[in-house]
């Protein structure tokens, strides 16, 4: 019986077409692919990634290969036999290495989503009147990224989404939907010739809600499973609505069990784990995590006026689902109120050219974005109080907007090492993957945010699961 890994993973098919020849004209290349990273985050709109193909066939050559061609790709992990598939197109060539004896050649063929190349190639010059930035989100993936239909489920749709949203199959793409968060106010705005996803970066900018995502943290992104329009809160609430599974549990220890029998201990744990900032209350002060002012100089009355924002526990719930407090705050709220005040905060001026009864909407302007601003700003320093980056061996299964709980013993040799650590254990959002596969093992980089310094209260910190199933 060979030995068990669990980061084994292979192309299991790479069928690569001439463009306008994808049903006629494949040629499956996976067994000359040497090696192949993927990337995706909440950060990037698209998922992208690369493959090293060792050619010793001519078919460079012989398709021949012109940056156009569409990629079929199915990968299979063997850890917890995850079967990801993907319709790409191969937008460039390079790193073109001829073997010394002339008899082969090395290169490396990039390649990004189909649906996030439709919205790359595609400009918009289009005016957007007093519309949610939802409802826009929607007519610019409808018009130039890709065909929406109605969403039918499947047996295997078990998974509570939280309320107000809304989610699309997506035409030509098998088992691939959109998300959709409604967002809040109206809003009127121009694209300026930007290509689809640089549009849907805008609309990112000006998304807007104080119920549901307080902190309007919208993110337009991509994984396998397909495109998503939500805040940092829907991806919260959705782990709260469904629980942490088995499967998003990762451990860190000093030691892992060998054991091949012991197959989830291996799955579950994870290489290497880096808190790379601790804490910085200089950084805290430059970027407005607990006071931030707006001189706000509105041009049709003519005046100028001073806001100030300061933050408070509870204004924002946490990776949990409650309320934020000062207890898992990483200041006491002494040590903010004494050093954060309204002379040292960062200062945004914004320009006001509307009136609040102004009739003719097709001209008002950004109404909320004094209050956007504030709410991501503060809330963006707190979620990111705890970053963590770590690697693991496998896991194809995981995705950005992904909630884990980890799970580190505490720091201190002469402690009970049966409890966690207060800080670092918890609820970590997933921000960015990469995933790097060589020789048909693959390693899995990760970077996680935890919102304050510890939310795991109400998780059980000992060792037992934090939910069945």
């Amino acid at each position: 019986m060979s030995e068990f890994s669990p980061g084994k993973c292979e192309i299991v098919k790479a069928v690569i077409s001439p463009y306008g020849k994808e049903s006629t004209a494949g040629e499956d290349i996976s067994p000359i692919i040497g090696a192949f990273d993927i990337e995706h985050g909440i950060s990037k709109v698209s998922l992208t990634g690369s493959i090293t193909v060792l050619d010793n066939q001519s078919f460079m050559e012989r398709l021949p290969l012109r940056g156009e061609e569409t990629l079929d790709l199915e990968i299979k992990c063997y850890d917890l036999q995850t079967v990801r598939k993907i319709k790409a197109v191969i937008y460039r060539i390079d790193d073109i290495n001829p073997a010394p004896d002339t008899k082969g050649v090395t290169y490396t063929l990039r390649w990004i989503s189909k649906p996030s190349w439709n919205g790359f190639t595609k400009s918009i010059i289009r005016a957007y009147t007093n519309k949610s930035v939802s409802t826009i989100v929607k007519e610019i993936f409808q018009e130039y990224i890709a065909k929406l239909r109605a969403y039918t489920t499947s047996k295997t749709d078990n998974v509570k989404l939280p309320e107000n949203t809304s989610i699309y199959n997506i035409e030509g793409e098998q088992e691939r939907k959109f998300v959709l968060q409604k967002t809040e106010a109206t809003t009127t705005f121009t694209i300026p010739k930007y290509s689809a996803s640089e549009a849907m970066g805008m609309c990112v900018k000006r998304a807007f809600s104080n119920t549901q995502s307080k902190s309007s943290s919208f993110r337009f992104f991509e994984t396998w499973d397909g495109f998503y329009f939500v805040s940092d809160e829907w991806m919260f609430e959705r782990a709260t609505l469904n629980g942490i599974s088995n499967k998003n549990i990762l451990n860190y220890s000093a030691q892992v069990d060998l054991d091949p029998l012991n197959v989830t201990e291996q799955v579950r744990s994870l290489e290497s784990f880096t808190n790379t900032t601790r804490v910085d209350s200089a950084r805290d002060l430059a970027r407005g995590a607990y006071r931030t002012s707006f001189v706000e100089i509105d041009l049709l009355n003519h005046t100028a006026k001073k806001y100030n924002y300061s933050y408070d526990a509870g204004m924002f719930k946490d990776s949990t689902g409650k309320e934020s407090s000062w207890s898992a705050d990483v200041h006491t709220k002494d040590f903010v109120d004494a050093t954060y005040n309204e002379t040292n905060a960062p200062q945004y001026l914004i320009v006001r050219d509307y009136r609040d009864t102004y009739d003719a909407k097709a001209f008002g302007g950004e109404k909320n974005f004094r209050d956007l601003v504030a709410s991501r700003v503060m809330y963006n320093n707190h979620l990111q109080s705890t970053s963590v980056t770590a690697m693991t061996s496998g896991r194809l299964d995981l995705s950005p907007g992904d909630v884990v709980f980890i799970r580190i013993r505490e720091l201190n040799q002469s402690t009970n090492q049966v409890l966690l650590n207060d800080q670092l254990s918890g609820r970590y959002l997933i921000t960015h993957i990469v995933n790097s596969c060589d020789s048909d093992i693959m390693a899995t980089h990760l970077q996680l945010f935890k919102y304050d310094w510890s939310d795991a209260g109400s998780d059980n910190r000992q060792n037992s699961e934090v939910r069945s199933g």
